[in-house]
């Protein structure tokens, strides 16, 4: 993160000072996504499980449409945590 400061000298230029944060140290930043990657793969099978769950007790209930709203949300929830994935991913570099 950057913070900008802007002087005016007496000439009317504005006069930009950049002055830098202090940052984390990239390996920490690489652990963080790693721990986090992990606990979003255990969130995504206990979820999976319990999703597939449902539907299947939805359709051996033979409720059509109710399994046809759970697929849809299945699909959006799978979407969602695909691209969780995809960014974690990016912010390992890989």
């Amino acid at each position: 993160m950057k913070d900008f400061t802007v002087e005016t000298m007496v000439t009317g230029t504005p006069q930009i000072k950049i002055e830098s944060l202090p940052s984390r140290n990239v390996s920490d930043e690489i652990r963080l996504t790693c721990l986090v990657l992990i606990f979003s793969a255990i969130s995504t099978v206990i979820l999976g499980k319990d999703l597939f769950g449902r539907l299947t007790d939805l359709l051996q209930s033979r409720s059509p449409t109710d399994g046809l709203i759970q697929m849809i949300f299945m699909t959006v929830v799978a979407f969602l945590l695909f691209g969780n994935f995809v960014y974690q991913f990016a912010r390992l570099g890989r």
